[in-house]
């Protein structure tokens, strides 16, 4: 797991452009991180979320949204972590979910 994150870490840092690619890449870290080191996960969360928006990547900003309520809960501010998966769940009530050419469905998620 820790070659995971060091990967992750180098190749988003390669990545200047807002993309799925990167947005993708920050919701995996997220994940990783959530456990070991919160506040970090949480940080990265909030830029996947502030970067999907940009470029109206819908997928992406719902899982960046997950993860963020994740994060709170684990940082204990669980008023936060409710409002994070009610945002969550809103993307998650609009099937099929499109971005650009794409459609995604609630299967994208597992």
């Amino acid at each position: 797991m820790d070659d995971e994150i060091k990967i992750l870490q180098t190749q988003l840092s390669l990545l200047k452009e807002i993309s799925v690619e990167k947005i993708d890449m920050m919701n995996r870290l997220t994940s990783l991180l959530q456990s070991p080191q919160p506040k970090e996960a949480d940080e990265i969360a909030q830029r996947a979320i502030m970067e999907a928006r940009a470029i109206d990547y819908e997928k992406g900003e719902a899982v960046a949204l997950l993860n963020a309520g994740i994060n709170a809960s684990a940082l204990r501010k669980f008023s936060a972590a409710s409002d994070f998966y009610k945002r969550a769940l809103k993307f998650l009530k609009q099937k099929p979910m499109k971005h650009k050419s794409q459609t995604f469905s609630l299967n994208w998620a597992t």
